[in-house]
């Protein structure tokens, strides 16, 4: 009767053990499975606010470029203001001689 007790008592171990193993693989698995979610999620988000890093540093290059051709910009309106050409062509004698230039561009934007 010992024999057959320790028996069922090993068979009861085993089938604990069994089920606990059972149990941690699948909490290891609900960890891992979350992990990995977690990280491609984190991956996306670092890619898209890498995008916008991108393109405000490519904004800010643009706009210090604009801003050191700026004052040859202004020099060349000046040099068109004053230009007798275009204040012959105004259309009111009230006008500035650059209205001429705005006058000229099409009301609508034409796409084709």
């Amino acid at each position: 009767m010992d024999n057959s007790n320790n028996a069922l008592r090993k068979r009861t171990q085993i089938a604990k053990t069994n089920r606990n193993m059972l149990i941690v693989v699948i909490v290891v698995s609900v960890i891992v499975g979350i992990s990995i979610v977690a990280s491609i999620f984190l991956f996306q988000r670092i890619r898209h606010v890498q995008k916008e890093i991108d393109a405000k540093s490519e904004t800010e290059s643009t706009l210090v470029k604009n801003n050191k051709i700026l004052p040859d910009l202004q020099d060349k309106i000046k040099a068109l203001n004053s230009n007798q050409a275009l204040m012959d062509s105004k259309a009111k004698p009230t006008d500035d001689a650059l209205q001429v230039i705005l006058d000229a561009l099409p009301s609508e934007a034409n796409s084709l």
